[in-house]
């Protein structure tokens, strides 16, 4: 039943949104989604994880006539939301010894909506790749590394009799996200220049085939380009968009939303800049298929 509330006040919302799709300047008032995630449990006046926030969005509307993928068969009964922002993801540990080569630890596929890593993981893993310090690394091939230290032992129980090697787990992505969407979490009282360090190792296009190397994605996937993020400090959240070009990265055409405040801030450096100086902490950020 709450869910079914939700749904009805997401509804002219999305409407209105599909609609008017330039509408620049339109306010849209919050109040009555307020209330109804109030009614699911995202209280009001409190600091909810934007990630909560929007799997709460998208439970509603996987419930949702029309949208739940239920009754259309065209589509594998597969929902809009998952279709959209869902990962269909795999994994299994793969033992490497030459008298083993076993495959353990398997779980099957499923849907997931964010990557999630650690700012401080993005960090401290490029600061221990071995390259030059100017050199650039991909934000790809860093959370690819981030992805490798989570390891298992090659299961020697029944009836898998493995070797009990220590060996990463490999993660394999099935389908191609509309979106791809990353969670940052972020370490507490996090000074300005973490923040700016941390950013300058997110690039706004990403190659999701250096984060699942090999043959662990579809050989078509394309790249995407960073086109918004939800971003906090304190106790207050704030939503950049790049309503611009995609690239270059110094043609880029950032805005921030801050409640009825809306600022143009320029390109991805200056947005940079803009964090470190208020010790903005991006958290959810959305990359949109790009070529």
């Amino acid at each position: 039943m709450l869910r079914s509330a939700m749904f009805s006040v997401l509804k002219p919302l999305l409407r209105f949104a599909a609609s008017r799709p330039h509408a620049l300047r339109h306010v849209v008032d919050p109040s009555e989604l307020r209330e109804a995630l109030d009614a699911l449990g995202i209280r009001a006046g409190e600091m909810n994880d934007a990630s909560e926030v929007l799997g709460a969005l998208f439970e509603c509307l996987n419930r949702a006539p029309g949208l739940s993928g239920a009754d259309d068969a065209g589509t594998g009964n597969v929902s809009v939301v998952d279709r959209t922002f869902g990962l269909m993801l795999s994994e299994e540990v793969r033992c490497n010894v030459t008298t083993c080569h076993r495959v353990t630890h398997i779980v099957p596929q499923h849907v997931e909506y964010f990557m999630i890593i650690t700012a401080t993981g993005l960090r401290d893993v490029r600061a221990v790749i071995d390259a030059a310090p100017a050199e650039h690394i991909s934000t790809g091939r860093i959370i690819r590394e981030i992805e490798s230290q989570n390891v298992k032992r090659c299961d020697n129980d029944p009836p898998h009799h493995g070797c009990n090697t220590p060996t990463p787990v490999t993660r394999t992505l099935h389908n191609i996200p509309a979106v791809f969407t990353l969670q940052l979490v972020w370490e507490p009282d996090v000074p300005g220049e973490a923040i700016a360090g941390t950013l300058s190792l997110v690039d706004t296009i990403l190659d999701l085939k250096e984060v699942f190397a090999g043959s662990n994605c579809p050989g078509n996937m394309p790249t995407y380009a960073l086109h918004g993020m939800f971003c906090y400090y304190g106790q207050h959240y704030f939503a950049f968009i790049n309503r611009g070009p995609l690239e270059p990265e110094s043609t880029q055409e950032w805005v921030m939303f801050d409640d009825a405040t809306v600022l143009a801030v320029g390109n991805w450096s200056q947005v940079i800049a803009k964090c470190r100086a208020g010790r903005i902490q991006p958290s959810v950020l959305f990359y949109q298929q790009h070529r």
